[in-house]
């Protein structure tokens, strides 16, 4: 009989820890989550306080601040891909490359036995190993690729009397594929329905022949929510270390800029609420029962996520945070009242 009596303390004291630990989980997943989303929230007022200039106006009463400019970009020299010898000018340029490979398959018959090794050839962008075919018949496969995947920006972006911080500039990602005109120059590439080659013949491409990929953001008219630091423009964050600085090709409002910097996951924050709640459930459920009589599992994991949701918001949204301790306390509210009947 005693030994019965320590083998289920020891449960008893699992449970306990373990329901113990997995609500601890649950707070910290879901106070880092909610501190997340709550540092995003003054950014969709942030337009408010956000200093409108002209492109050309550099007002050294600005000086960091948060500032909003509309206009087109230049830029100093072309970008110069060395590798391909091929020039654009554009604000960036992403290069991606292909080399046709032998590739080493091991195909199986119908029984299922190795049928011995077979050698094709494909277009990748990544390295085929040589070894494994270095001593085909074919002759062998590359050892090194001449390209690989890389981004170029140009040395100097400007709108007007202001010039684009690197990290501003690396915002943009309207790629468009690159156009030949006056100002491109493809070196060694010829021209394909997609992207360029590199080869003897398009039409008979050999073991080591290029598909080489461009896609540029030419200079056009931008908009731009940054930190003014001097004559140049920076990306902006708040204490909570959050960009809230955007840019955007074309003609954009401030609050634009500002709400598009500010959209969290939202159905990323519901499914981590929601597995929140659940933990919590669970824990009260294998936890020893040590509460009143007149709590259940499920309205202590409610009053429990919705006390953990409330801190985080604290600084930002106090009527909000009223708003769920209140909610928190009513399954204990109801509780108390059904028990006292």
């Amino acid at each position: 009989m005693g030994q019965k009596t320590i083998k289920e303390r020891i449960g008893s004291g699992t449970r306990l820890c373990a329901g113990a630990i997995a609500m601890l989980v649950a707070i910290a997943v879901l106070f880092t989550e909610e501190t997340r989303l709550s540092a995003f929230h003054p950014l969709k007022t942030s337009a408010l306080v956000v200093v409108r200039l002209t492109p050309d106006q550099v007002d050294p009463s600005n000086e960091g601040k948060l500032v909003y400019i509309c206009g087109a970009t230049t830029i100093g020299e072309p970008i110069f891909d060395v590798d391909f010898n091929i020039s654009a000018r554009a604000i960036r340029m992403k290069r991606r490359v292909e080399m046709l490979q032998w590739d080493k398959r091991n195909p199986k018959t119908g029984n299922g036995e190795a049928a011995g090794a077979v050698y094709e050839k494909i277009w990748s962008d990544q390295l085929v190993d040589p070894a494994g075919v270095a001593s085909s018949a074919a002759g062998g496969s590359p050892r090194h690729m001449p390209g690989d995947h890389k981004t170029f920006e140009a040395t100097r972006v400007s709108v007007g009397g202001f010039e684009l911080s690197s990290l501003l500039v690396a915002q943009l990602s309207e790629f468009s594929p690159l156009q030949i005109n006056e100002d491109t120059r493809l070196g060694r590439l010829k021209r394909e329905t997609e992207g360029y080659y590199r080869g003897k013949n398009q039409d008979d491409p050999q073991v080591g022949d290029l598909h080489v990929f461009y896609q540029v953001i030419e200079p056009g008219l931008v908009s731009i929510v940054a930190r003014q630091k001097g004559n140049m423009l920076v990306v902006a964050r708040n204490e909570a270390n959050q960009i809230i600085g955007n840019i955007q090709m074309g003609n954009h409002t401030p609050q634009a800029l500002c709400n598009a910097t500010s959209a969290p996951d939202n159905a990323r924050a519901w499914i981590i609420r929601l597995c929140g709640f659940l933990v919590f459930w669970l824990s009260f459920r294998v936890i020893p029962k040590r509460f009143p009589a007149w709590s259940k599992p499920l309205g202590l994991a409610w009053t429990a996520t919705l006390i953990t949701l409330a801190i985080p918001w604290g600084p930002t949204r106090p009527l909000l945070v009223l708003a769920l301790l209140v909610a928190a306390c009513l399954p204990l509210v109801l509780g108390l009242y059904q028990h006292s009947k």
